[in-house]
């Protein structure tokens, strides 16, 4: 990735930041770009955990701005200095924000206390539980609400943020009171003074990759530069964990050789750990029998169509299989999934 020490405007980019505050010594927190997916969804959580929650956005428009107003968090169209005094307690900036943004050059210039989305999710939200990142170019979205559905039908409760809104239960975020947390993991950069991808911040103890093809030329150089986000990421996962490759992807399959993790592959290939056979059409989806380690393992409904969802439902077999679950409380959990 492109590294701030490069960036003509490093200058604006480098700076001391206050450190965050503990969970029990938080009491405001304000959102510049509240109305964004991922922000919007973080503003949820902060207010589902008790914190008076607040924020900005240029575009105030449905469905995010609904959501906001349904929980009675404030929101102002467009950004002014003025909406930080008196300082909150913290500042989330959104990745879209420049360093000369007149809230975020505030904040900075005033010595506010601020984090990346990626940073506050961890710092307040994912902290010491089993956090389970689902990455990869493509499918991160329908894999995170699928893998959520499966441990919350399972009666494991576990906290998440979703890239989008799952059509079970009409929600994006959920704190949760099981010890996972499942988030989507985007390699996106995490703001303006901090380039690293998002989900260097999570804390994986066990990880997805669907996919990995080059995207986001805007702050990847090249192929090479985007490897090697995900090469980070796989080595982030620890000894005791488990990294779930999609076999199917060469790429993904490398990654493989850069992790000290347990390594399970899914896919339809004949040398993955978790697979599928007599796979065929059903109404509004497909069925399935699972296959793992050359046994078969029962069969699955998904009313999803398709080669990369049935793909997608592996690679949640495979992880919710690690967590514990039997193969037929995954069957009756896909079964009931609407999409997202």
């Amino acid at each position: 990735m492109k590294r701030i020490t490069d960036l003509p405007d490093a200058h604006l980019r480098i700076f001391d930041r206050p450190p965050l505050p503990a969970p029990e010594a938080l009491r405001d927190v304000y959102l510049i770009g509240i109305c964004g997916t991922g922000m919007g969804s973080l503003a949820g959580l902060f207010h589902e955990a008790g914190y008076r929650v607040s924020g900005s956005d240029a575009n105030v428009y449905p469905p995010m701005s609904t959501r906001l107003a349904d929980l009675g968090i404030p929101v102002h169209q467009g950004y002014d200095p003025a909406h930080l005094a008196p300082a909150p307690d913290l500042v989330v900036v959104g990745n879209a924000c420049t360093p000369t943004h007149v809230e975020a050059a505030y904040a900075r210039e005033h010595g506010l206390v601020q984090a990346s989305l990626p940073e506050a999710l961890a710092h307040y939200f994912i902290r010491d539980r089993r956090s389970l990142v689902v990455a990869g170019t493509h499918g991160k979205t329908t894999t995170t609400s699928l893998l959520v559905h499966v441990l919350r039908e399972a009666g494991l409760d576990p906290g998440f943020l979703v890239g989008g809104v799952m059509a079970n239960g009409n929600v994006s975020y959920a704190i949760g009171s099981g010890p996972h947390f499942v988030v989507e993991g985007d390699e996106y950069d995490s703001a303006y003074f901090d380039k690293r991808p998002k989900f260097m911040h999570y804390r994986p103890t066990s990880a997805i990759v669907t996919s990995v093809e080059f995207d986001h030329a805007d702050i990847y150089a090249n192929w090479d530069d985007y490897r090697e986000a995900f090469q980070a990421l796989a080595g982030l996962v620890p000894a005791g964990g488990l990294l779930a490759l999609c076999n199917d992807d060469p790429e993904a399959a490398a990654l493989a050789r850069y992790t000290p993790a347990r390594v399970r592959r899914y896919g339809l290939t004949d040398t993955a750990n978790v697979t599928a056979r007599d796979i065929r059409p059903d109404a509004g989806g497909q069925v399935f029998t699972l296959v793992v380690d050359g046994q078969a393992a029962g069969t699955i409904r998904l009313p999803l169509s398709g080669r990369h969802n049935l793909l997608n439902a592996l690679a949640v077999c495979t992880v919710s299989l690690e967590e514990g679950l039997e193969p037929g409380q995954v069957a009756r959990a896909m079964a009931t999934f609407r999409g997202v």
